[in-house]
């Protein structure tokens, strides 16, 4: 007798557990995206896609940070990553995502002629403790609309991530 397995149990089971956000205009302020309680986690990925195209008027900078809930719990801009958006139209579908070699580099955004297209290398694993990863964004005139997805494992039995 066959048994099914369902795409995302397979998934679940060789990346870990997937939170998507949804989609917003970027901030222009230091902004909450996933809150860790409960214990520590691995990253496996941290992704932006695209809902709204944005525009080419401007460049936008986008800086994503960890407040820790542990220790004195200020926030730690660009510590998970820093860039510039240059004034270039992305279209839907385009991804933004963590740096492929170092945490803590510019994002990875889609380029080329068809950048929703345009493959992207995963970034390292890496751990974080309970807090919360936030993103500021910078002046644009439409910096995009990005829904962000997290894709973890969780080290510690009573973890919990939420999208926020």
């Amino acid at each position: 007798m066959t048994t099914m397995i369902a795409t995302r149990d397979v998934r679940t089971i060789t990346l870990g557990i997937s939170v998507s956000r949804a989609s917003s205009v970027v901030a222009q302020q230091l902004t909450p995206m996933f809150t860790i309680t409960g214990g520590k986690i691995i990253v496996k990925a941290l992704y932006a896609e695209l809902t709204v195209a944005s525009d080419a008027s401007n460049a936008t900078t986008i800086v994503l940070g960890f407040t820790a809930a542990l220790g004195g719990g200020a926030n730690i801009p660009n510590c998970l990553a820093s860039s510039t958006v240059v004034g270039v139209v992305k279209e839907i579908g385009t991804h933004w995502m963590l740096h492929a070699t170092t945490i803590g580099g510019a994002l990875q955004i889609g380029q080329g002629a068809a950048p929703a297209t345009t493959p992207l290398q995963r970034h390292p694993e890496f751990l974080l403790g309970a807090g919360t990863i936030t993103y500021t964004g910078g002046v644009g005139v439409n910096p995009a609309s990005p829904a962000w997805t997290l894709v973890y494992t969780p080290l510690d039995t009573n973890v919990v991530v939420a999208a926020a």
